[in-house]
């Protein structure tokens, strides 16, 4: 359920704010930013999340860091700070990668080929959605075979490359 209220997510965050459990602590934090992500209120998700990213190490849970700079990736693409977004999905690539989350991995991957189309650094955009692209067929993963397809067509016409464009369009 996406809550936009954070009255509840407040008493969690003010009771583990003073206790020495880094765990809840990091989770209050991590879900109150979620709370003011659906409300749109990014500066306070944001907020929200930084403090939950000082506890990252003490938690050790790369999942839940995982989802932490996922959440920050989005957050940083929605106010086109690019750098800042593609450094948070590597960094949540990274954690499902140590864990094994292929899946969640290969989303961060296709996360951050946007990001790089969109700072026109097209050869690293190509380089990571080829990547997702073998990745998601090995899984079995269609929708995400079909996002990167209509993203490398996407990417190609971008650069004027008009006949691979329409060649792998034609192809998929």
């Amino acid at each position: 359920r996406d809550e936009t209220n954070d009255s509840l997510i407040s008493i969690a965050v003010d009771y583990y704010r003073h206790t020495d459990d880094a765990r809840r602590k990091f989770l209050s934090y991590y879900y109150k930013g979620r709370v003011y992500f659906n409300a749109k209120d990014y500066q306070n998700a944001t907020l929200c999340y930084m403090e939950a990213e000082q506890l990252a190490d003490e938690v050790g849970d790369d999942y839940l860091v995982g989802l932490l700079y996922a959440e920050l990736g989005r957050i940083y693409d929605i106010y086109y700070d690019y750098p800042k977004s593609l450094e948070a999905y590597q960094k949540a690539a990274e954690c499902y990668e140590r864990i094994g989350k292929v899946g969640h991995r290969n989303y961060m991957w296709y996360y951050q080929s946007v990001v790089c189309r969109n700072m026109n650094k097209y050869d690293d955009g190509e380089r990571l959605l080829q990547m997702v692209l073998l990745s998601a067929q090995q899984e079995g993963d269609s929708e995400l075979e079909k996002f990167c397809l209509g993203s490398l067509v996407m990417l190609l016409v971008e650069q004027n490359r008009m006949s691979e464009a329409k060649d792998l369009y034609e192809k998929e």
